[in-house]
């Protein structure tokens, strides 16, 4: 909920609001940062809008300068979120899976090989399955905010050759019998723990703003590993051989504005400032880099109805090959009487249009319950469906449940 003081509406609140709109093609639009995950039912059931509507336990993590505002003196929440994502694999790992790999590379000139050559040369380089299980335990206190935020990201992707896919006797060097198409399997698990303070300046006329910063400590947990597709099952052999343990420190930036007369606040968080990096088994590095997410939340009917809505300002990276991710998310929160809330959203990756083939995401949930307390849910799921042995699924899947009590 807004502030008392932030609740007082404008002759022309509308007008106000239409001034922000000018200064977002002035944002930069960076590259090569991390995906920036979606924690806790609250956010996502609303297109993963959380920055300016971090109240309380999550606001060390979406935006520590939201803890200058925090409207109880403390907040606890424990959630636990998964997420899978299908990024135009599925579609063609159905269609391998009625073929005989290994038959059309013992017979390249044979009609198996010809069936499996077509399709895999029908794969687009981004292609794979994306997996992020994650969670939380939150505390709020005050001003302070501090918990345990689980977030991971697993991919699965093939590297084809397009080189070797002759069907010709083996002794050509380009004969699909010396086909070197390979399996990939890349993930990290991070654990941060912050340590965050906002505080509030009141500008007078000019609105309020809070600032804030976390010192995180991470740990983080690294996995590489390659296998050619005629020997999968040796990817998940020895599978500690291929991860990588080790620890950085984090930090976190935030700010949050509410607009004088107005109920509108907009903010901002700069997640990984420091760029923090975490080892590989290979040898080399995992670098977490700047996150940039800007997000409003205008309550259109103040205590009834309110509008969240987040956008990255980084194009980020993820695990799988070739795949970015710019989120832009959306969503209306019904709360008519305390005890109950509905809510709404959309998300949509902007990035790349190959990276944006999932198309729009529909989000949703509900919060139940009283200040001792209470329960959030929330789900959501790709509009664009794929299909795997004869059974459909939606190309990206979501779910979030959390427990909470504040005083």
């Amino acid at each position: 909920m807004m502030p008392r003081s932030a609740r007082r509406t404008s002759t022309s609140p509308y007008r106000t609001a239409l001034r922000l709109l000018p200064i977002l093609p002035l944002v930069p639009i960076l590259a090569h940062a991390g995906e920036f995950k979606v924690l806790g039912p609250d956010a996502l059931s609303l297109g993963g809008a959380g920055v300016a509507r971090a109240r309380g336990a999550y606001a060390a993590y979406y935006n520590p300068g939201a803890l200058g505002f925090a409207p109880d003196i403390a907040r606890v929440a424990v959630s636990a979120d998964a997420a899978f994502r299908d990024v135009g694999a599925g579609k063609h790992l159905d269609r391998l899976a009625d073929l005989d790999w290994d038959e059309a590379v013992d017979d390249p000139l044979g009609s198996e090989a010809a069936a499996v050559i077509a399709e895999i040369l029908r794969i687009p380089n981004d292609a794979g399955l994306l997996l992020g299980p994650g969670g939380a335990c939150a505390v709020q206190v005050k001003s302070f905010g501090t918990g345990l935020f689980l977030t991971s990201e697993a991919a699965s992707y093939a590297s084809i050759d397009t080189t070797r896919t002759a069907q010709s006797p083996p002794s050509d060097p380009n004969s699909f019998a010396n086909n070197e198409s390979t399996l990939f399997l890349r993930g990290i698990a991070i654990a941060e723990v912050p340590f965050a303070y906002g505080h509030r300046l009141n500008l007078a006329k000019h609105g309020m703003l809070g600032l804030g910063a976390a010192i995180k400590l991470m740990y983080g947990a690294t996995y590489e590993n390659a296998a050619l597709v005629t020997e999968i099952e040796e990817i998940t052999e020895d599978y500690e051989q291929f991860e990588e343990e080790s620890y950085a420190l984090g930090l976190d930036l935030g700010a949050l504005y509410h607009l004088p007369e107005l109920p509108l606040a907009v903010g901002l968080v700069l997640r990984n400032v420091n760029a923090p990096e975490f080892d590989l088994h290979t040898g080399g590095t995992h670098t977490e880099e700047l996150q940039a997410r800007a997000g409003l939340d205008w309550e259109l009917i103040p205590a009834i109805l309110s509008l969240a809505a987040d956008l990255d300002v980084t194009e980020n990276e993820t695990v799988l090959r070739g795949y970015k991710s710019r989120m832009l998310g959306a969503g209306l929160d019904w709360h008519p009487v305390t005890w109950f809330a509905a809510r709404l959203g959309l998300m949509y990756n902007l990035a790349a249009a190959t990276g944006a083939r999932n198309g729009p995401v529909v989000t949703g949930g509900l919060a139940f319950g009283f200040r001792k307390l209470h329960a959030n849910i929330a789900a959501a799921a790709g509009l664009q469906e794929g299909e795997f042995d004869g059974q459909d699924y939606r190309s990206e899947m979501r779910v979030s449940a959390a427990l909470g009590s504040y005083w």
